[in-house]
């Protein structure tokens, strides 16, 4: 009869049984992800941002940094401007409609960036000897140290103000973050018995971190990613509302927040709500999938 660890050596060869808690159960990672109506809520609601934002040359019946002639501040329902028009005589829907493109690149790109840097200092700490582990980790704790906002206002005053000043800021901000996540992750598996199994068949560190722990870790980086993202999304809307992110007159939610707060007084709280509303709508959606995604891909969800 074989021992424990004959088992784990034999399972490791078998691709039909890989070692490790990343096996899921008969039913695909998508099929859990259906079963949850929030979560499928929240991937709708994305894609058509996303999809609205690509198609924004297309739909968008105006230009979004032009003035329509002497048609300022046009309430909701204006013929011809279907969410009226700002105080300059800008269409509302275009400026919404181009928004989303800065407004989701923000989101999105900085926290995948930052997800990859993450990965592999989370992987490199967790795996690598206390040492080497120990000054990665400090370096990470230096990171923590400072705000963030800080990181925005000294990137806008080296750069000026703009979309990549709240990129740089969003990666610095997010790396310390991801990588305690993946650091504690990886220090969870490093001692398991599929580990120890791949090590004694002779595999080395690289193939042991990328092969076996990486598949094994990964669930706990998407979910994180992803909440990130809604986080980051409204992150970035508050800096260009200060004045920080994204300039005049490129069309941005969070600078259509922080002009349309100026027109409270003059009746046109629209200005202001809708970006606002899809700001929130869209943060909350991804926060929606980042649940989906943390249920569909455990492996003991029932």
């Amino acid at each position: 009869m074989s021992s424990p660890v004959e088992r784990d050596i034999v399972s490791l060869g078998a691709p039909a049984a890989h070692a490790g808690p990343a096996a899921l159960p008969s039913d695909r990672w998508w099929q859990r992800l259906l079963r949850q109506p929030w979560a499928c809520a929240g991937v709708v609601i994305v894609l058509v941002a996303v999809l609205v934002s690509l198609a924004a040359p297309w739909l968008a019946p105006y230009d979004p940094t032009t003035g329509v002639g002497g048609d300022k501040l046009l309430p909701i329902g204006s013929d011809g401007h279907l969410l009226g028009t700002d105080d300059i005589g800008r269409d509302v829907l275009s400026r919404l409609i181009w928004g989303g493109r800065t407004s989701l690149l923000v989101g999105f790109l900085p926290v995948v960036i930052a997800t990859v840097l993450a990965t592999v200092l989370g992987l490199v700490a967790g795996y690598a000897p206390e040492l080497v582990s120990g000054i990665l980790m400090r370096v990470v704790d230096i990171l923590f140290a400072f705000p963030t906002v800080l990181f925005a206002i000294a990137f806008a005053a080296l750069y000026g103000p703009g979309l990549w000043p709240v990129v740089l800021t969003i990666i610095l901000a997010a790396v310390p973050y991801l990588t305690r996540v993946i650091y504690s992750e990886v220090k969870a598996e490093r001692g398991k018995e599929y580990v120890e199994a791949s090590r004694a068949l002779g595999a080395s560190g690289a193939a042991v971190l990328f092969r076996e722990i990486l598949p094994n870790v990964s669930a706990p980086i998407i979910v994180y990613a992803t909440t990130w993202a809604g986080g980051m999304i409204v992150f970035a809307a508050s800096l260009s509302a200060v004045g920080i992110g994204v300039q005049p007159p490129t069309a941005d939610w969070g600078r259509m927040v922080a002009d349309g707060a100026k027109l409270f007084a003059l009746g046109a709280p629209q200005l202001s709500l809708l970006p606002g509303l899809i700001i929130t709508l869209v943060a909350t959606a991804l926060n929606w999938v980042g649940d989906g995604l943390r249920d569909a891909l455990d492996p003991y969800h029932s």
